[in-house]
């Protein structure tokens, strides 16, 4: 458990297969992509409290699997265990679990880890700068590709299999925001999320800022798809999004992309004054939220 000088941070996730990944398909998600996607979905809500993880319980609901299947899918697991373990300089541990019959995969983690001081979504100011890890979009598009029946390019293949590891930027960062999380829904649904819970603030978007790849924009624009409506709504992204002062922007030793700044009205805007509708997934609906199609030009939302 946490140190006497730490404080003690826990999350839980849960994935079910048809909702988090398709119906079992070998051919792109094997059980070796699953753990590992799975592990790095967990670990990134404690990168998001600037944390350390520490020891991670996984419990598993399957109707038919031998142990061949548990070494491909731990395989995945302790791939990314390895490699928090070197980021944050601790050993993460699993402790524990379960194993139990389901008709559909179900996977349940919850981490256990440590934080100096827990950095929360609730702590952005007026004036702070908005900063990001990564780059966005790609996980959308490579979703809407295999809805179309496309095949994945590798570069989007990586992005949605093999998402990166946060832990070593959060715990970077953690010295130097105000308010940050992960990316699970979509920029700009996340965002939301840190405005609100920060006392109903606004935010500026500088869409021209966006971190997206050159890629993306050729291969959306092959589709007819807009790229940056991608990058703004973009779920399971599991970047880090975060707010900052203006001071700190020289001070943090990661690579980062300032989008915008926190303001005192609010709503969400970009830099030409346009209100932005946030735009992500809605688990309960099971659907991206809003559900209108978005236009063409997303600053018009």
């Amino acid at each position: 458990m946490a140190t006497e000088k730490n404080k003690g941070v826990v999350s839980v996730d849960t994935f079910i297969e048809s909702i988090h990944f398709p119906t079992m398909d070998t051919s792109i998600f094997s059980l070796y992509n699953i753990g590992y996607r799975t592990t790095v979905a967990t670990l990134s809500d404690i990168a998001a409290m600037g944390g350390r993880a520490l020891y991670l319980l996984v419990s598993v609901g399957v109707k038919e699997a031998d142990r061949a299947w548990f070494k491909e899918f731990y395989d995945g697991v302790r791939q990314v265990l390895n490699m928090a373990s070197t980021a944050q300089g601790v050993e993460v541990k699993v402790v524990g679990g379960d194993i139990t019959y389901s008709e559909n995969l179900i996977i349940s983690m919850t981490v256990i880890g440590e934080a100096a001081t827990p950095i929360t979504r609730g702590g952005a100011k007026p004036g702070d700068k908005i900063g990001v890890t990564g780059e966005l979009g790609r996980v959308k598009l490579a979703w809407y590709t295999l809805k179309q029946g496309g095949v994945l390019p590798d570069w989007l293949r990586i992005k949605l299999l093999q998402p990166q590891l946060r832990l070593k930027e959060g715990l970077t960062l953690c010295d130097h925001v105000h308010a940050m999380l992960d990316i699970s829904d979509g920029l700009l649904l996340d965002l939301s999320h840190i405005l609100r819970m920060s006392g109903n603030l606004g935010a500026v978007i500088n869409l021209d800022k966006l971190p997206v790849l050159d890629d993306v924009r050729k291969w959306c624009e092959k589709q007819g798809i807009n790229p940056i409506e991608y990058a703004l709504s973009s779920g399971e992204e599991f970047e880090l999004l975060f707010t900052y002062p203006p001071e700190a922007e020289n001070q943090v030793d990661i690579e980062f992309t300032s989008i915008g700044e926190i303001i005192h009205q609010p709503g969400i805007y970009d830099d030409q004054g346009c209100k932005l509708t946030p735009m992500g997934w809605d688990h309960f609906a099971r659907r991206t939220n809003p559900p209108n199609t978005p236009p063409a030009n997303p600053s018009t939302a």
